[in-house]
């Protein structure tokens, strides 16, 4: 299959998602999704899928992000990469699935049985998209050429053991951090409450850790805290961790930062 029939599924696969006419089927999967996970409320999963669709599968940004990189118009080795999907957020997988498929890969998933419903709701429509995708979903990944795995640093050491043998991507445990020096503005410190939010704060790209001038510390995480969504009781929300730093150069700043 050629890399324009690669791209051109997943570009049908977010036409899909953004016609109106869909949306009664994509709020059953966002209904389904909730009965197996709480956490993955339809607000969440209709979130992700309009990230997916916007971003990952709109046909100018998904030409763009292939252009960067010299993928075949066809492989002439086609390897089997297996996938264990992280199910932390909805259709977190995703990302690996799609960068398999389009440069020309076969891709073996393990979904997770935390997101289960969304991400085998996704691989069947683009089947039905694209029959002739080398997708498919499996419990086992013993006959896979290389692997990406997500888990936790304890899964981590055991996937690296099992898979010692193959060429591996093992992500760990990660978070992400906030740098604030004073002078943001209201738009962004609201960026900033959603960026701690989204998903109840359960992704890996959810800040989870705040760094401070020591002077505004308490002043701006007031502003922030004020800013969260209404809606959202913070008190379910992973921790938030505020680290306080005396600078008074970016140098000595970036410096100090070096040490967390």
């Amino acid at each position: 299959m050629s890399l324009n029939n690669r791209i051109d599924s997943f570009i049908q696969l977010g036409k899909f998602l953004r016609n109106p006419e869909n949306q009664e089927e994509i709020e059953t999967w966002a209904d389904n999704a909730v009965h197996t996970n709480n956490w993955f409320t339809p607000e969440n999963t209709r979130q992700s899928l309009k990230a997916l669709a916007e971003i990952y599968l709109d046909e100018k940004h998904l030409n763009t992000w292939a252009g960067l990189y010299e993928i075949p118009d066809r492989q002439m080795q086609v390897k089997s990469i297996g996938v264990i999907m992280a199910g932390n957020i909805p259709a977190v997988g995703f990302h690996d699935l799609l960068t398999i498929v389009i440069s020309g890969h076969a891709c073996v998933a393990k979904v997770s049985s935390q997101d289960n419903v969304l991400m085998t709701a996704l691989i069947n429509k683009l089947l039905e998209i694209n029959p002739s995708l080398d997708i498919r979903i499996s419990e086992q990944m013993k006959e896979i050429d290389a692997l990406i795995a997500t888990g936790s640093d304890n899964t981590s050491r055991y996937f690296e053991y099992y898979f010692r043998n193959k060429p591996h991507i093992i992500r760990k445990n990660r978070s992400s951090v906030a740098i604030l020096n004073g002078q943001e503005n209201t738009e962004e410190l609201n960026s900033l409450g959603k960026d701690i939010t989204a998903y109840y704060g359960l992704g890996c790209r959810n800040i989870s850790k705040c760094m401070f001038r020591k002077a505004i510390n308490s002043i701006i995480f007031t502003k922030v805290s004020n800013l969260f969504p209404k809606s959202y009781n913070t008190t379910s929300f992973r921790t938030i961790t505020t680290i306080t730093v005396p600078y008074t150069s970016s140098t000595e700043f970036l410096t100090s930062i070096m040490v967390f």
